[in-house]
């Protein structure tokens, strides 16, 4: 994809296919450098969960080596006093999500933020191959600054390692039937800006009826 040089403020939308790779488990510890030989075999929809996409995948010489929720049980009816959580087979392991874009020249200096509006459960961000954020949390999207690894005039590469292997994390959103099934599940896009910006705000009242007070 190639980025335009437009007047800044700029949205850039990262929405459709990627890359895809699949492995079993993320590189340790976390900041790894990427890891070699990743075979991207096949093309997956941002956003989307793998499990709606198994059909592009099953033909993927990885598939062989493909895991899935072990914790997976069919339902026995009647299902008695203390009935298990339904649950789903979901492809569980980390699905590596690559693309490529033509950054222009203009946007030397310039701010430049990867933004994600969620994954199921982690993630990990490389660019140009440096590991740039770790991110850990299925309910929050983030943000990542390219600009430590941005080549400005030339081919860049991004990519995105979500894993849904984690068992320390709860959550009503990721129990049961709706289980751990990853993927990249929010929108994704480039933003683009000058070179000074607001990181933060904060706005408050430290007393009922007292003066609003901000912060940025």
């Amino acid at each position: 994809m190639t980025a335009s040089p437009a007047v800044l403020p700029l949205d850039l939308d990262l929405s459709g296919l990627w890359e895809f790779a699949y492995s079993v488990a993320l590189p340790e510890p976390v900041g790894s450098a990427l890891p070699a030989g990743l075979d991207f075999q096949a093309a997956m929809p941002v956003p989307a969960c793998w499990d709606d996409e198994l059909a592009r995948l099953r033909e993927c010489p990885f598939w062989s080596r493909a895991r899935f929720n072990p914790d997976h049980r069919p339902l026995d009816y009647p299902l008695g006093d203390n009935p298990p959580d339904a649950s789903t087979p979901f492809l569980l392991g980390v699905g590596w999500y690559r693309r490529r874009l033509e950054i222009p020249d203009e946007w030397s200096g310039c701010q430049v933020q990867l933004r994600l509006g969620g994954v199921r459960l982690e993630a990990s961000v490389w660019l140009n191959g440096r590991h740039l954020a770790h991110h850990l949390g299925h309910s929050t999207a983030f943000v990542v600054d390219l600009g430590p690894g941005l080549c400005p005039g030339a081919t860049n590469e991004v990519v995105i390692a979500v894993a849904n292997t984690r068992r320390d994390r709860l959550g009503c959103a990721i129990r049961g039937w709706k289980g751990r099934s990853g993927g990249i599940t929010g929108p994704v896009g480039v933003h683009v800006a000058g070179a000074a910006g607001l990181r933060d705000a904060f706005v408050w009242q430290a007393a009922p009826g007292g003066p609003i007070e901000a912060r940025a």
